[in-house]
């Protein structure tokens, strides 16, 4: 069965630094925090978890001599930094870790309240050293060396439910157990455990689980594994040591390969560097991400479920591009094309309102559709839609219509196999220091039942400078309607309200 869906989209100051220490803090919690992160020696802004020591296996030994002699890390990363005791310790006082710079002066962790723990001065050296998010003051590492002083181990430990073996921001692969873990330490009671597993509607309870004593883990038996698409997930179960607990997440899993082929405007074979970015349309926060730079003019997606597939694509020089592609099968192989754009010259006709038509925009070379509707036309302005039709949230964006005319401009597929899509380029004057775009969705997979199913029209709003060349420095909107709520839209006509995509300009920007 072939479905063929609908939409219209209309636009409208005092520094402290911690010298080496020779031997290791006995500082340990029994097992990794999965939710641990520490700053580096070498840049105070990037974050890393447990898993970062062992990553690379040629720096590994050199990664643990190095930071698991911070207090807070060899407690927090006890398995990795190989930690046997069970205790919260400070770096050894005789150690001297931490050196004042104001001063010169080398003291230990105990000079935060050598005074006493009732000492002002201990409370004012606490909140400067311990507290601080001041990267010129502490930069965290004083609380990671001397956790004891700095209160972290008088803290009662939480604990949480995790899935250990999947990730919940990316595609996984379909076939796979399904295992849960606790932090801090905790482990689940086996025979407390159930689990609500919902995939497109279907749900089953699991209550007999395996516990791999190896991994310290609770996972599914064989016959109940990763499958293709969204599963909700719905544990409940109790630690050994009786505190209950619960977790709500969801995963995707698949067994399709989707090819992505990067064209350039004239459909040669994309030679440049790129990244590929690749999300379900049901779930904006799952993705994949894909560097292409050796240039083949393509990467290859794995573990990709066969469901609306939306792939977006920014190239090295500042070139993008958007596709869309639903996996026919689980477990087929399929590929898809995304044309590069480069950014165009801008255009000299000022016409950013449509009071000139079309004039101005780069529209497809086919304009006209299946049965003769036409992909791009000018429509008179509609300020009340979406749900309701008054009120609501569509009004923080209302505009001054006495500002600009009233025209939009309309993308219609009704009748259109793939997409459409229309650009436009324009100088930017002196002053202009923020571009908006107003834009609302409309699609007939509402109208149609097809909420909630595979079938799921998306859309795409892409803002960038002359000056985007990097993967990051742009606006855009990517969504598809199971993004939404049903009640996001007029059931009766599939409408959505007015929303506004922003790009705060670089100083620099000639062109948008």
């Amino acid at each position: 069965m072939t479905h063929r869906a609908a939409f219209a989209f209309t636009v409208a100051a005092i520094i402290l630094m911690i010298v080496n220490i020779a031997s290791a803090a006995t500082c340990t919690r029994g097992s990794d925090d999965p939710n641990y992160k520490f700053s580096l020696d070498y840049d105070a802004s990037t974050e890393v978890n447990c898993n970062w020591l062992t990553k690379n296996v040629k720096k590994s030994s050199g990664r643990i001599d190095k930071y698991c002699v911070r207090g807070a890390v060899a407690y927090a990363c006890s398995k990795t930094c190989g930690n046997p005791a069970c205790t919260c310790a400070d770096a050894a006082d005789a150690i001297k870790p931490i050196t004042v710079t104001a001063t010169g002066n080398e003291v230990s962790c105990s000079w935060l309240d050598h005074k006493g723990q009732n000492s002002p001065r201990t409370s004012r050296r606490k909140a400067m050293y311990c507290n601080s998010n001041d990267p010129t003051i502490a930069d965290g590492r004083i609380t990671q060396y001397c956790p004891s002083k700095c209160d972290v181990c008088n803290a009662s430990p939480s604990v949480e439910a995790y899935v250990s073996n999947l990730d919940p921001s990316k595609f996984n692969e379909a076939g796979l157990s399904i295992c849960f873990d606790l932090t801090n330490g905790f482990t689940i009671a086996q025979d407390s455990a159930s689990l609500v597993i919902t995939n497109d509607g279907d749900s089953i309870s699991v209550t007999a689980f395996e516990y791999n004593t190896l991994l310290g883990q609770l996972c599914t038996e064989p016959d109940v594994v990763t499958t293709d698409g969204k599963m909700d997930l719905e544990l409940r179960a109790d630690t050994t040591s009786g505190q209950s607990i619960e977790l709500l997440t969801s995963v995707v899993a698949g067994s399709s390969t989707v090819t992505v082929n990067l064209l350039a405007d004239n459909g040669d074979v994309f030679t440049g560097i790129a990244r590929v970015s690749a999300q379900s349309a049901d779930i904006g926060s799952v993705q994949a991400v894909a560097d292409m730079t050796d240039g083949s003019g393509y990467v290859v997606l794995t573990n990709i479920p066969s469901r609306t597939l939306i792939v977006s694509a920014k190239g090295g020089g500042n070139e993008v591009g958007f596709a869309g592609v639903v996996p026919s099968s689980p477990g087929s192989s399929s590929s898809i094309d995304v044309f590069m754009t480069t950014f165009k010259a801008p255009s000299d006709i000022a016409n950013n309102n449509f009071s000139q038509g079309t004039d101005g925009w780069l529209l497809p070379n086919d304009l006209i559709g299946v049965g003769g509707l036409e992909k791009v036309t000018i429509e008179a302005h509609k300020e009340d839609v979406g749900p309701g039709k008054s009120g609501g949230r569509r009004h923080r964006h209302r505009r001054a219509q006495s500002s600009l005319n009233d025209y939009d401009l309309m993308v219609n597929t009704a009748g259109v196999e793939g997409q459409a899509s229309v650009s436009r380029t324009f100088n930017v004057g002196d002053g202009v220091t923020e571009v908006k775009v107003r834009y609302r969705f409309q699609t007939n997979e509402v109208t149609g039942g097809y909420y909630g199913s595979k079938w799921n029209d998306f859309f795409f709003v892409n803002i960038r400078t002359d000056k985007s060349d990097s993967f990051d420095s742009q606006a855009r909107v990517i969504a598809a309607m199971n993004d939404f709520q049903l009640t996001d839209f007029d059931e009766s006509t599939g409408e959505m309200a007015w929303e506004e995509l922003s790009l705060v300009l670089p100083t620099t920007s000639d062109a948008i």
